[in-house]
């Protein structure tokens, strides 16, 4: 009878059952037993109506989020990676240097800032978001691996080699 148990049935039903009707009705039913409970709508804006290309009710959900927890900083970079998925890079980017203001500490929004700036072909800043990111969260390997990724593209080889044996140690 919970929103914060039928969020969790939500989330674990669109991620790895891949049954999104369901998922769809966990979350709904979520939002209506607590309207106040944030996660929930983090967590359908992203792991659900975002994945499924419903990216006008996507912004609407994890907006209502931040509203509603705004000194959280994953709710806040949740509406930089909505943009994102849309590939509205631009305005992803605008989201994860409002985020990288708010909070300079958090990790992800640098690199997901840098992620941003990859697919907009801005590949110096890239490196330099993701160099930032990986200084606070230490060698996470989906970072190393965006890393490695933005060197190679860059045309930095051996940098990209180099980045790939790091994480092969990893």
């Amino acid at each position: 009878t919970l929103g914060e148990a039928e969020a969790s049935l939500g989330l674990i039903t669109a991620l790895y059952d891949w049954d999104w009707r369901g998922a769809g009705e966990h979350f709904r039913r979520a939002i209506e037993r607590n309207p106040s409970y944030a996660t929930a709508y983090h967590w359908y804006g992203l792991d659900y109506l975002a994945l499924l290309g419903r990216f006008t009710e996507a912004r609407k959900a994890v907006r209502t989020a931040v509203e509603l927890d705004p000194l959280t900083s994953i709710m806040r970079e949740s509406v930089g990676y909505v943009e994102l998925l849309d590939r509205q890079f631009s305005d992803a980017e605008r989201a994860y240097r409002e985020l990288v203001d708010y909070e300079p500490s958090f990790y992800k929004g640098w690199t997901s800032l840098g992620r941003s700036l990859f697919f907009q072909g801005r590949y110096e800043e890239a490196i330099e978001s993701f160099l930032k990111g990986r200084s606070l969260a230490g060698d996470q390997p989906t970072l190393v691996t965006a890393l490695a990724q933005t060197y190679a593209v860059a045309g930095y080889t051996a940098k990209a080699r180099e980045t790939l044996s790091e994480l092969e140690a990893i």
